[in-house]
């Protein structure tokens, strides 16, 4: 098959192969456009039931009289409003269509090259932000917006393939996989929330917890391994194809899935892994920290940390500032500890 060729899966091991250039029928490119093609049939994570989701970037909105409405199984504008026939001077936002004798939906989204430089102009400030701030990052961007920089890192260009990876370059892959490891790692109100329901013996929710929290950091981990999916329901997918850590995947399966523990019975031992599996992942991910001349070097960001708390004597904020640290590779005293001390 071409570049340009996806084998998409029909159910029952059957397949067709599809080729994406059909999809500029339906995208209503101009001159100057960029198109590109994205998702997980594309990433070869997907299914028979998956989306083909295309982006495509413009130097003025699409307008809803410029296309042909009723040709679609839906077009909404940026609003989310359902467009009909005889709607004009309405922007395009999104396209839906289904590709013929398939399950599967095509979604082409629109957005102009001012939105595209606005967003990463956003991305570098928080980027600038994060590596003055490693204790806790609050500065975000929306479940969208983390779609659109999956895709385009993970895409097959349809129309101006140059001008695509000039975007790309604009971006930064470095900078996107750094934000999304802080914007799950070492998360320490979700250890002490772990920590406030073992106090009170609140098990059921301990196991909940202290699973969870299990999987944001793994999660965290496998960005610093370079996954730019933020999405968690491919966890385990993106784990088998990266190069993690052998010994933490195993731990991790095991936990993830619960198997040999008794959570009815023995929550306490079930917790206890997941908090000192935490730990190894934290450890882990220093070499990937270090991967990088944009990431803020070690010894800066333990500075930072230190200078947080160096006039404090608040047990709580020393705490925090010591989990914070194993993430840059200082060990320190088990977190496990920690759940009798705070």
């Amino acid at each position: 098959m071409s570049q340009c060729e996806l084998a998409l899966p029909l159910g029952k091991g059957g397949s067709r192969v599809f080729d994406l250039r059909d999809i500029l029928q339906e995208a209503y490119l101009k001159p100057g456009d960029t198109a590109f093609v994205g998702g997980s049939l594309v990433e070869g994570v997907g299914n028979s039931y998956s989306d083909i989701d295309v982006h495509v970037l413009v130097d003025r909105p699409l307008m809803s009289q410029e296309i042909d409405i009723d040709s679609h199984y839906r077009v909404l504008s940026p609003s989310r409003s359902i467009l009909q026939d005889g709607d004009v001077d309405q922007e395009v936002f999104l396209i839906h269509t289904l590709v013929p004798e398939t399950h599967i939906k095509v979604d082409v989204e629109y957005r102009t090259y001012e939105d595209f430089d606005r967003m990463v102009a956003r991305i570098h400030a928080i980027f600038d932000y994060a590596v003055q701030s490693p204790l806790l990052l609050t500065k975000d961007i929306d479940h969208r917006e983390k779609a659109f920089l999956n895709r385009i890192f993970n895409s097959v260009a349809l129309a101006n393939e140059t001008r695509l990876q000039m975007l790309c370059d604009k971006i930064g892959k470095e900078r996107l996989t750094y934000l999304l490891y802080r914007w799950n790692a070492s998360d320490f109100s979700k250890l002490i929330d772990l920590i406030g329901a073992c106090e009170k013996s609140e098990y059921d929710r301990g196991c909940d917890l202290a699973r969870e929290r299990l999987i944001t950091e793994f999660q965290a981990y496998l960005h610093l391994c370079g996954c730019t999916n933020f999405n968690r329901k491919w966890l385990l997918t993106y784990a088998a194809k990266l190069p993690v850590d052998a010994d933490l995947l195993t731990r991790f399966k095991r936990l993830f899935l619960v198997d040999g523990y008794d959570l009815v019975h023995r929550p306490e031992e079930y917790i206890r892994a997941t908090v000192d599996l935490v730990d190894d992942i934290m450890l882990a991910s220093a070499p990937g920290l270090r991967r990088n001349a944009l990431y803020p070097d070690r010894d800066t960001v333990l500075g930072l940390i230190d200078s947080a708390t160096d006039e404090t004597d608040d047990t709580y904020a020393l705490a925090e500032a010591a989990y914070r640290k194993k993430a840059y590779g200082v060990a320190g005293r088990p977190t496990w500890e920690l759940f009798a001390s705070l």
